[in-house]
């Protein structure tokens, strides 16, 4: 969904999540996503935009470590700032420390799926994995690392090693 950056009211403002939100939030965690819950307002200060908010999706996945489906709670508060891309048709610029916290719009106008799938990348985590907090998973699969360390732990000890088992070490 674009927004003309002129338009937006100096006032916070804030935004309804429908489907764009949907599909960008699906887009960006690579999953379906069963429900996106928050709010997000936009304000307009000069040619600045700044976005807050707080935005949480639901949304089924595979496990990055074993496979298996997991269900993940996702997202977290928004605090995003959007600046004019250099005019003149710069593709690539030097970046410093100010600017990393700072996005880009072009030709006056703000991508609110692209605010939310950059809103997604930095929340969720490098790994999404069975025995994180945030995620669960899902009804009827099963964490295939927890049934292979179940597996190894159920071996038989060889009797050689017997006298080694009630070693522990400080």
């Amino acid at each position: 969904m674009k927004l003309n950056v002129e338009r937006i009211e100096e006032d916070p403002r804030p935004q309804e999540l429908g489907g764009w939100a949907h599909a960008a939030a699906a887009d960006a965690l690579d999953g379906a996503v069963q429900s996106l819950e928050g709010e997000i307002t936009l304000r307009r200060a000069d040619e600045s935009v700044f976005v807050e908010g707080e935005v949480h999706a639901i949304v089924h996945r595979a496990c990055d470590r074993c496979g298996s489906q997991v269900i993940c709670t996702i997202g977290g508060e928004m605090d995003l700032a959007y600046v004019p891309a250099n005019p003149g048709g710069e593709t690539s610029r030097e970046v410093f420390g100010g600017d990393m916290d700072v996005g880009f719009y072009a030709e006056g106008s703000l991508e609110l799926g692209d605010v939310l799938r950059e809103h997604f990348a930095l929340t969720t985590p490098d790994r999404l994995a069975c025995d994180l907090a945030a995620v669960s998973v899902a009804p009827g699969a099963k964490c295939q690392a927890t049934l292979l360390a179940k597996e190894s732990e159920e071996k038989p000890v060889d009797p050689r090693f017997a006298a080694l088992k009630g070693l522990k070490l400080d």
